[in-house]
């Protein structure tokens, strides 16, 4: 170890030490993702391309500035945190606003955190994620989004993309949750 320890308790107040006083640099997000799987289909999961509007600034916390670009490729139901929420009601949150799925109880099947240098700024500093996923298993019929949030949204194996990409990080999720 090269120095002291900064150990995740965040606080502005200086008195409170070791602690950290200021966010990372390039941000710091609470993120949930949904990776429903197909019920007589494990390999495939469930993914989306958004309607580019502004309520998914409310519904997912999509910055308007970034919309037009993740609604070029495929997504995970995701969403960060309200300020304040669970992990576990921002997950059953997004089941509900995104899916129109009802789940009182969802499974975590894990936790990931990692820290990266942004694209849009790779002068800056680091940008912290802590991500939340939560799995189901479902069958197409019992999804029912609301009309108007996604272009498509669809069961699909990762072969089977029509050459659009999948948006930042969301790869990644499927990667550590074993969808190849």
């Amino acid at each position: 170890m090269t120095g002291p320890r900064l150990f995740c308790r965040f606080q502005p107040d200086r008195k409170f030490s070791p602690a950290i006083h200021e966010i990372p640099p390039e941000g710091f997000c609470l993120d949930v993702f949904w990776v429903v799987r197909r019920r007589d289909a494990p390999n495939q999961v469930l993914l989306g391309q958004i309607e580019p509007r502004e309520v998914w600034q409310e519904v997912g916390g999509i910055m308007p500035s970034r919309l037009a670009e993740v609604a070029e490729g495929w997504m995970l139901p995701s969403s960060h945190l309200v300020y304040g929420e669970s992990p576990d009601a921002a997950a059953r949150r997004v089941a509900s606003e995104q899916l129109g799925l009802s789940l009182e109880f969802p499974t975590i099947e894990r936790v990931v955190s990692e820290t990266y240098r942004p694209s849009y700024y790779p002068h800056g500093g680091d940008h912290w994620d802590l991500q939340f996923i939560y799995g189901t298993r479902a069958d197409p019929e019992t999804i029912r989004p609301p009309s108007g949030l996604w272009r498509r949204l669809e069961f699909r194996s990762r072969s089977d993309l029509d050459g659009r990409p999948i948006v930042r990080s969301h790869g990644d999720i499927l990667d550590y949750v074993g969808v190849r």
